[in-house]
């Protein structure tokens, strides 16, 4: 028995929707009986040769709603929704048995013929109020979004049908839709309650949905672009029923898919709703509009495989706040008003005047009944006109749309000092590189935090620039990483780590990142430096030159008065005055006296005493045998004072034996692929020139420590990346 049960729990969301909308294939079918779209009732006549099938389909999908609670376990979770469930259920299956005859036959009808439609329409009324009732429920229960758009649109559809606006056809026509809504949303609930797909083969499912959704939309473009000239045969698509609606809607469906195909390929939960959307307006097409069984099976298909496997989407899942919605619907509200303006001064510029003009045009014709051609002109140019606008708003409602649907959430930056106080208990605690300081500092940092960890990263736009690795006991790194990149992925940012250690690139790729080799940091070995290097003569003639200009070295531990934070500021003005060089941020300091009264500094004096050069050695925490510097400014025009300087530095490192190591900073290598030379420079930009800063770095004959870039995504992200990673090291404040 309980083998019978989980085999029902895996097939009973497909099975569900296959026989409950068996229905849509009835139109295609008794086209040409009834000559038009009718009700669906109709259709489920017994006079009608196959209505049997659509009407077991009915009892079929029937029972299994009423099974539904039992299968899933759904009455010790929620007795109420398990009641209206198997209420609703029992309903549909009578639906099946009670058909409509005397809507079919157009005639008075009598006995059985007429008890039957009464208990027909008794309980398809009965339905819609059921459905209505546990939508309601569950949007007041679990504050559930989708809930409550479906308790919308079924109050849209009644409002429409009952206001006399729409024709029999139109009526029809939302009488399907309606019906796609209700079951598909049935089918959602008790997947709620009962996860019903497996994930172990997610990425494999998002890769054939994301090319499946591609070719969908090229197909819907081929299609339509050629007025179903060629390929309207093979898939017996009607041209009688072909209309500018049906054109338009085939050419966003195809360019929506086109577009949306990245998005799913990439996992994004949002972007697989909005395909669910997509496939089932091209039910409703394939079914009413321009019927077509082959098409109509494929978009069907397409959509009850997506909806079950729809636990593989897993990024981009959480829900916008109700702040940021509304202003969405401030920027809808304002692109629909441009739309219009824009369509109403291109109608202008043709020459077919604006909606005003040519309504008072037509009345000014009426009154004086001129020819019948004159007003043919005018309503020639009304229907330009009206297509204009039609299009215009389509397409800037689709492109607004777009940008909603999948704009990233943001997250307001604040400074918060007990959790930077937090952030600094944990790296005095599991520290593991020298700058892991600007974990802290500069102060444009958001923290994810963790029970015992956390990771420091900055948000621009939707990408997020973070700074390896994460801070956590050694054994609960990795966890951290992927409870982080959950976090990102759920808000649909595109996760990127900087500069990440070879020593680490294993972790990210276990993770699923990619990795960009970026280049490498110059890492002196400081006694080897001493003792060889720094006694050849390039070395020797450094230290001549820096002696007989009268610079002298002075090494100075925090704290530091305010009249030296006077002395530096002045090189750091002159420095940045000079050539291209600006502050930056993020994974890079800048000059802020409070910043620099915290680090250890290394000058140099002239002969008169007067600050030229200074560097500050960045802070460490727990027990680290590297040191490193951050800001590197001189005073223009002192020529050897960096080497002399940077000397001097690794000398005082081996003097007071703080330090095995010293990292002179990051370079990019030659060869690098030129998409990714922008993120090299940058880098590298914030601490030396990159012209000859090579060359330079080799004659400390350093050990070369190869740097990565790590993403999460692909190589159109990496694209992202490059052109937010300007705005990410910008310095703030």
């Amino acid at each position: 028995m309980k083998q019978a049960v989980r085999i029902l729990q895996r097939i009973w969301l497909p099975l569900f929707l296959l026989t409950a909308l068996s229905w849509l294939f009835a139109p295609a079918y008794y086209h040409n009986h009834f000559g038009g779209l009718q009700y669906i009732s109709a259709y489920e006549s017994g006079r009608l040769s196959l209505s049997w099938v659509f009407r077991l389909g009915d009892v079929i999908s029937g029972l299994l709603l009423v099974l539904a609670p039992w299968i899933f376990d759904l009455l010790k979770v929620n007795r109420p929704i398990s009641v209206m469930v198997a209420l609703i259920g029992l309903l549909s299956a009578i639906d099946g048995i009670f058909d409509n005859e005397c809507l079919a036959t157009m005639h008075g009808c009598t006995g059985w013929a007429l008890a039957s439609s009464r208990v027909h329409d008794t309980e398809s009324v009965l339905i819609v109020f059921a459905i209505l009732a546990v939508a309601v429920y569950h949007a007041w229960k679990y504050r559930r979004q989708l809930s409550l758009a479906f308790v919308l649109a079924q109050l849209a559809i009644g409002l429409l049908d009952i206001s006399g606006l729409l024709d029999k056809q139109a009526i029809a026509v939302s009488q399907y839709l309606y019906e796609v809504l209700a079951i598909s949303w049935l089918a959602w609930l008790l997947a709620t309650f009962a996860p019903l797909a497996t994930t172990r083969h997610s990425e494999t499912i998002r890769r054939l949905f994301g090319l499946w959704t591609a070719l969908n939309g090229a197909v819907a473009l081929i299609v339509t672009l050629t007025h179903h000239r060629v390929l309207a045969p093979l898939f017996d698509v009607s041209l009688s029923h072909s209309s500018a609606l049906v054109g338009q809607h085939g050419v966003v469906a195809g360019v929506l898919m086109l577009y949306l195909a990245r998005h799913v390929y990439q996992g994004q939960r949002r972007a697989a709703i909005l395909l669910l959307a997509i496939f089932g307006s091209q039910i409703i097409k394939y079914s009413v509009l321009t019927p077509s069984p082959v098409l109509l099976a494929v978009n069907l298909a397409s959509f009850v495989l997506l909806l079950y496997a729809r636990r593989a989407f897993d990024r981009n899942i959480l829900p916008l706040p109700l702040a940021s919605r509304l202003k969405d619907v401030a920027v809808v509200a304002v692109g629909v008003t441009l739309a219009v303006t824009a369509s109403v001064i291109i109608g202008s510029a043709a020459g077919h005047g604006s909606a005003l003009h040519d309504s008072i045009a037509d009345s000014y014709q009426n009154s004086l009944h001129l020819a019948r051609h004159d007003r043919a002109r005018l309503e020639h140019q009304l229907s330009y006109r009206n297509k204009v606008v039609t299009e215009t708003l389509v397409f800037a409602l689709l492109a607004l749309a777009a940008w909603i649907f999948f704009r990233p959430a943001r997250l307001p930056y604040g400074f918060d000092a007990a959790e930077l106080r937090h952030a600094e208990s944990l790296l005095e605690r599991y520290s593991t590189s020298t700058e892991d300081f600007f974990k802290l500092w500069p102060e444009d940092k958001l923290y994810y935090f963790a029970q015992n960890g956390f990771v420091a990263y900055k948000l621009v736009g939707g990408t997020v620039f973070a700074l390896p690795d994460p801070i956590a006991p050694p054994e609960q790194v990795e966890a951290l990483l992927d409870e982080f990149t959950t976090y990102c992925r759920d808000h649909g940012w595109l996760v990127c780590f900087l500069a990440v250690p070879a020593d680490s690139e294993r972790l990210y790729a276990q993770a699923g990142f990619k990795s960009v080799k970026m280049g490498s940091s110059a890492v002196i070995k400081v006694n080897e430096f001493v003792e060889q290097t720094s006694r050849d003569k390039w070395w020797r003639w450094q230290r001549n030159r820096g002696t007989k200009a009268g610079l002298t070295y002075e090494f100075l531990t925090p704290s530091h008065d305010t009249s030296l934070m006077t002395e530096l500021k002045v090189v750091s003005d002159a420095w940045l005055a000079d050539g291209e060089h600006r502050e930056q941020g993020f994974a890079l300091g800048y000059f802020d006296p409070h910043y620099l009264s915290k680090c250890p500094l290394h000058l140099l004096r002239d002969a008169n005493g007067i600050v030229v050069a200074f560097a500050n050695e960045l802070p460490v925490y727990g027990e680290q045998f590297q040191r490193t510097v951050d800001l590197i400014r001189y005073m223009p025009g002192q020529n050897g004072t960096m080497p002399f300087l940077l000397l001097n530095v690794i000398e005082q490192l081996a003097t007071d034996g703080s330090a095995q190591t010293f990292d002179l900073g990051f370079v990019p290598l030659a060869g690098i692929d030129s998409n990714l030379l922008k993120i090299v420079r940058r880098l590298a930009a914030g601490r030396f020139s990159s012209l000859g800063l090579e060359q330079f770095k080799n004659k400390f004959d350093p050990d070369w420590q190869v740097s990565y870039l790590l993403y999460d995504g692909d190589v159109v992200d990496l694209a992202r990346i490059a052109t937010s990673l300007e705005a990410a090291l910008k310095k703030t404040g």
